[in-house]
């Protein structure tokens, strides 16, 4: 059984909105943060992300525009803003950033320099002197898709196997089936996301029940960079 977790959603387009319906779905207490007035009023007062994704509501989201009350009580900040603006919107989480906080990037694309987003995320974190978990998320998602119930895959990256396990976890939408190690070859890099080579990682299955929005789910990977 999978515990509930706090998690913080900073961007609310369509990607934002359809994870954070995902772990509504699954009983994880979720904050969003946006920065237009009109997602915020849509969301606040018709539980639907209009703009974004009209098709799907997402009751119980609890939407704000302020960074700090978002992140406030949040165990799990996800970076879900345009790879254009990621690190300057990093740059307004640093003062909120609490050693508890763990970062999970949704962001695709390089940042400036012909760097992984990740990477100069890693260095910020660095330069200030915070420690805090960083992990990538990544693989073929359709936001509308994944909202709706339609099955797809993703691969949560991180330095640290016991986070990526966690995020992992988090969306697999209650399946409790079995873990199966998979040892790739010593030599394997996996530098795309995370700089670094890896010696394990392991990754989870399920079976959707349908196309409902119960249902709606992702098979999700843990690797360890």
């Amino acid at each position: 059984m999978i515990n509930m977790a706090h998690i913080a959603v900073l961007g609310l387009g369509n990607w934002g909105t359809a994870i954070a319906r995902l772990w509504l779905l699954e009983g994880h207490k979720v904050k969003g943060w946006t920065i237009e007035q009109e997602v915020y009023e849509s969301i606040t007062m018709r539980d639907t992300n209009e703009k974004y994704l009209a098709d799907h509501p997402v009751p119980g989201l609890d939407a704000t525009m302020h960074l700090d009350e978002a992140m406030d009580g949040s165990e799990i900040i996800v970076l879900a803003v345009p790879s254009s603006v990621i690190l300057d919107v990093m740059e307004d989480v640093l003062p909120h950033l609490q050693p508890g906080h763990v970062l999970l990037d949704l962001a695709k694309g390089l940042a400036p320099g012909k760097r992984l987003i990740s990477e100069a995320i890693h260095t910020r974190l660095k330069e200030e002197g915070k420690a805090n978990p960083l992990a990538v998320l990544t693989g073929p998602t359709i936001a509308p898709e994944a909202a709706g119930g339609v099955m797809t895959t993703a691969l949560v990256a991180s330095e640290d196997q016991a986070i990526a396990q966690r995020l992992a976890q988090t969306l697999l939408c209650g399946y409790s089936g079995a873990v199966r190690l998979l040892l790739p070859a010593p030599r394997t890099n996996y530098k795309s996301y995370s700089g670094s080579q890896t010696s394990e990682w392991h990754e989870w299955r399920s079976t959707a029940a349908g196309s409902s929005a119960a249902s709606a789910c992702l098979v999700a990977s843990a690797l360890q960079a």
